[in-house]
């Protein structure tokens, strides 16, 4: 612009000469050194002095146009444009015009004004400079604030006779903002006056595809400006309608840019996609031709949209392009015409022959298959094809021969799966066994799972023998079904070395648990209850039966007839029965066991002998009788009789029980069981000869069961009934040493133990005692004690010494007793006095708790009076009732509370005075252990008491009470209980009538030492 100017203001001078005053001669003169420096320093781009030396000559010649044009030039180079506008304005009008207008245009390029001044500019300016002057605005408005704010302010402009140069701008403009609507909007008034350009019929018909205005665009594309736009726009517009997914446009506009030029290869790849897009099935074959497309590709396509066509382009394709593709073409197209007529090379000849008799059986025709088949050579494909029509057409016997045949050819183990398979399912083990054996000998785990597990199940059936070495190779191959059933049968043939050492030590699936159950049957149920559970655990219902034999043979009857309870009576067989009622009556069921048993049919002599039980619990005697009978005839043995002792025992028959045990014993004389047995009920019997026989029979058993503990027992109890005592000792320590050993009995816990033990050695304590003494101090309200005659006394203190004289009649439970004692008893009146007394006692009765006594008594006054001394003869019977058995005052070692109970009845009767007294004294109460190391206990008890006493007159007392009773044991060893105890007593008694003890209530405190 620099240049141009000062081009300008070079070649102004001649014209202005014309226009301007002249100069004088003086003032060119003047003037020249001036403008020669200002045009050097211009050169130099000075311009600062060009100004400063410009303005210095205007001041001296102030109309040189030339010096002021050379200012304008300076200012507008120092881009002081609002100055070089002052200056210009003052040029001439009309040569300086351009000039004007180059300044306002630099202006407006460098740093344009306000828009007011523009529009100043605008509505000054001449048609042809107005053009240039919004032209310059715009690009510079777009280059500083974008195109949309020049595009907006080009809409405000009044286009007048600019209208085409205007609407071009501002389309160009809209082109790129991307707003078509507006290109189209600016340009389609031109087109309807025939203006648009080049450029401008582009510009519109990219509007109108962007628009969808297709058929339009179709319109202009016929009127084209030129072939190259025709032949561009038809490329740019089917891209357009492809990538707007108007798939049949694009390919129609690619179709006629086809007819006039030839087709790029994209251009032909977009043509060809676009056939698919629109499925012109045979654009899309010819093009596919034309573009070197696989004739299996082009079939491949054409079959997902028309087979028919897809047959006739794959009767043209060579199948050995890709053997693969064309197979599965063909099978998709269900050729088989094209299939029958071509021969593939290995291994897709026998792929076509198996596609071929598939196609043909899919459309029903197998028989056109199996005829084709049978004409060919019979190679291993062709037989097993052959086998496999075969068994569908259910023609088993053909077909198992086929696949003989085929295992025979190639020694597939497919074909002998299949061929044992038909020759078990026509009944024919031996024959498939026969092919099994060798091919798992061949083969061994590679053998099919099916054909293995088919072994398995034969060797599984009982009727076929099986191969140790066979199996033991065979089982780790076998899943868990045949293995399970392989397993059992191992177990069942007793060939439990083979399973345990298949299953190892961890089993891990549900039928080697089972197997190991049936291999612990019947020897050890309690551990094949255990693994029968681990396979219910898992999910083997088949252990649920089998289960609850183990359960009822390992003592668990409840648990067993919780399972029988799943089961109906009549869903089971007689043996499932038997064993159900047995299960149930032992854990308690008789009702439903005789159900069971009913639905037995008892045949066998156990089966009655279970019924028997049933009858004898459901409280049925002559059924009971009736079935006992019929089981000793169907099995008169030892066992049987055994059984028939107990339940004639258990109908309180003893003669019976017993001539049937020695039954027993006479059969099996070998069988310590029956003989102990029978020696037991003899010596618990009442017929005390019945007992005597017991005794060699006990110590027969002795060898036996040396340790037995209750054998022991018995055979104290015998050895005591029979005097010697010592022989009964000797048998109650052996008893005691032996339950202090881990052997016990079945039915006794180690608490009932322990009490067993404390009353052997109770009995053994008894049978060595020779003498007790016994101390007694009794403080009561009144003299309520039997013992004094006067009636009178306060407390009493006694001393009792007791000696057995006849040590074999104690082993009977009688005895005959020699004994003393000492009494002194004290009143209220200071009326002491000291009894003593000497005598002899008998019990004679073995089962009562009676004592008759005769004894010489001598009473005298402490105080010295002689009046007050006596001595006579006494005669005395005492007696306790209702304290034996539960009710007994011992120790216990299994309970830790019981009840205890005592009816003391004493009489007296002095035969010299004659005076006579009575006493009953009935006490019960709970007794409770205390919890100490010792052997004490604690009594709260209720007590009623009636005494009398006869001197000149009768007098009697009644009264009832309550108290409490401490009671400590001591002196004990290994073979002897307790021989001492200690007992505190403390009493409130309630006088209830009477004259004897002055009707007084009170407080009784008493303590008694035993020792």
């Amino acid at each position: 612009m620099r240049y141009s100017l000062l081009v300008g203001l070079l070649l102004l001078p001649s014209v202005t000469d014309l226009s301007a005053d002249e100069l004088s001669d003086f003032e060119t003169f003047r003037s020249y050194p001036f403008l020669d420096r200002g045009y050097r320093e211009a050169e130099r781009d000075d311009w600062s002095e060009v100004e400063r030396t410009m303005r210095h000559l205007l001041e001296r010649v102030p109309h040189h146009q030339e010096a002021r044009r050379l200012l304008v030039q300076a200012l507008t180079e120092q881009h002081r444009h609002a100055a070089a506008e002052l200056e210009a304005l003052r040029l001439p009008e009309g040569n300086d015009a351009e000039a004007l207008l180059e300044l306002r245009l630099a202006w407006i390029a460098h740093d344009p004004p306000d828009r007011e001044r523009i529009q100043a500019w605008l509505d000054e300016a001449r048609a042809e400079t107005h053009t240039r002057l919004w032209l310059a605005y715009a690009q510079a408005l777009e280059r500083r604030e974008g195109t949309t704010e020049a595009l907006t302010w080009l809409e405000g402009i009044d286009p007048a006779a600019e209208e085409a140069p205007l609407r071009r701008w501002r389309a160009s403009l809209a082109e790129r903002l991307g707003d078509w609507p507006g290109v189209e909007r600016e340009l389609t008034p031109l087109a309807g006056r025939g203006q648009l350009t080049g450029d401008d019929w582009q510009r519109l018909l990219l509007a109108h595809l962007d628009a969808g205005n297709l058929a339009i665009a179709d319109a202009m594309l016929t009127d084209a400006p030129d072939p190259e736009h025709a032949r561009e726009m038809r490329l740019i517009a089917s891209q357009r309608a492809i990538a707007g997914d108007v798939h049949e446009r694009a390919k129609q506009w690619l179709l006629e840019l086809g007819d006039m030029q030839t087709l790029s290869d994209e251009q032909q790849a977009s043509l060809l996609e676009l056939a698919r897009e629109t499925r012109d099935l045979e654009l899309f074959a010819t093009l596919g031709r034309d573009t070197g497309m696989p004739c299996l590709d082009r079939a491949q396509w054409l079959a997902n949209h028309s087979n028919a066509r897809a047959r006739q382009e794959l009767a043209d394709c060579h199948p050995e392009e890709d053997p693969k593709q064309w197979l599965a073409l063909a099978q998709q197209l269900k050729t088989t015409d094209v299939l029958l007529s071509t021969t593939l090379q290995a291994p897709y000849e026998t792929q076509r022959q198996a596609l071929l008799v598939h196609l043909w059986q899919a459309r029903g025709d197998t028989r056109r298959a199996r005829h084709w088949l049978a004409e060919q050579p019979q190679g291993a494909f062709v037989l097993r094809q052959r086998a496999e029509l075969a068994q569908q057409a259910g023609e088993t016997v053909l077909a198992a021969d086929l696949w003989e045949r085929l295992y025979q050819l190639d020694g597939d183990p497919r074909a002998v799966d299949q061929a044992s398979f038909l020759a078990l399912d026509q009944d024919q083990p031996d024959r498939a066994l026969a092919l099994l054996e060798p091919a798992f000998d061949r083969h061994g785990a590679s053998l099919p799972h099916s054909a293995l597990a088919r072994l398995a199940s034969l060797y599984a059936n009982p009727d076929l023998t099986w191969s140790p070495q066979r199996v033991e190779t065979l089982l780790p191959q076998l899943a868990e079904g045949p293995r399970r059933h392989l397993l059992v049968r191992l177990a069942n043939d007793d060939a439990c070395d083979l399973v345990t050492s298949s299953i190892g030590d961890r089993p891990t699936q549900a039928g080697e648990w089972h197997a190991l159950g049936v291999c612990a049957m019947p020897e050890r149920p309690g551990e094949a209850v255990v693994h029968y559970r681990q396979a219910m655990a898992m999910g083997d219902t088949d252990s649920q039966l089998p289960l609850a034999y183990a359960l009822h043979a390992a003592g668990d009857a409840p648990s067993a007839y919780a399972i029988w309870q799943t089961y109906t009576p009549e869903s089971l067989d007689a043996t499932a029965a038997m064993a159900a009622s047995r299960s149930a009556l032992a854990a308690g069921e008789p009702h439903q066991a005789e159900r069971f048993w009913v639905q037995g049919e008892p045949q066998l002599g156990e089966d009655w002998q279970t019924g028997a039980e049933i009858a004898l619990s459901l409280g049925n005697e002559e059924a009971a009788w009736h079935r006992q009978h019929r089981a000793l005839e169907h099995d008169p043995g030892a066992q049987r009789f055994y059984a028939a002792a107990a339940t004639a025992r258990a109908l309180g028959d003893k003669a019976q029980a017993s001539a049937w045990l020695a039954e027993a014993a006479e059969r099996a004389p070998d069988n310590p069981v029956y003989r102990l047995d029978h020696a037991l009920l003899l010596a618990a019997s009442e017929d005390e000869a019945q007992r005597k026989r017991a005794l060699p029979l006990l110590e027969q058993s002795l060898a036996a069961y040396p340790e037995d503990h209750r054998l022991r027992i018995a055979l104290a109890a015998r050895h005591a009934e029979t005097g010697d005592s010592s022989a009964a000792r000797l048998q109650l320590r052996e008893g005691i040493d032996l339950t202090q050993r881990p052997l016990q009995v079945e039915d006794e816990t180690p608490t009932q133990l322990a009490q067993r033990r404390y009353e052997m050695r109770r009995q053994h304590e008894a049978l060595s005692r020779r003498s007790r003494v016994s101390v007694a101090a009794t403080t009561s309200p009144s003299a309520i004690t039997a013992d004094d005659r006067t009636g009178g006394s306060q407390t009493t203190t006694s001393l009792l010494w007791d000696h057995l004289l006849d040590e074999a009649q104690a082993g009977k439970g009688r005895e005959l007793a020699l004994y003393g004692r000492l009494q002194q008893g004290g009143s209220l009146d200071g009326d002491d006095r000291l009894g003593t007394g000497i005598g002899l006692r008998i019990k004679p009765l073995a089962e009562k708790n009676l004592n008759l006594s005769a004894e010489l008594f001598h009473e005298r006054s402490l105080r010295g009076d002689e009046s007050e001394t006596l001595t006579e003869p006494l005669l005395r019977m005492t007696a306790s009732f209702f304290d034996q058995g539960e009710y007994r005052n011992d120790w216990r070692v299994d309970e830790t509370r019981w009840q205890e109970r005592s009816l003391y009845t004493d009489l007296a009767w002095w035969t010299r005075s004659g005076n006579k007294s009575a006493l009953a004294r009935y006490r019960h109460g709970p007794t409770y252990k205390l919890p100490t190391e010792s052997a004490q206990t604690l009594k709260p008890y209720v007590m009623a008491q009636a005494s009398a006493s006869e001197t000149e007159g009768w007098q009697h007392d009644t009264r009832a009470g309550i108290g409490l009773r401490w009671q400590r044991w001591f002196d004990e060893d290994r073979y002897n209980a307790y021989r001492g105890n200690v007992t505190l007593r403390l009493e409130y008694q309630q006088s209830l009538g009477g004259e004897l003890h002055r009707n007084e209530d009170g407080v009784m405190a008493g303590l008694e030492i035993n020792f």
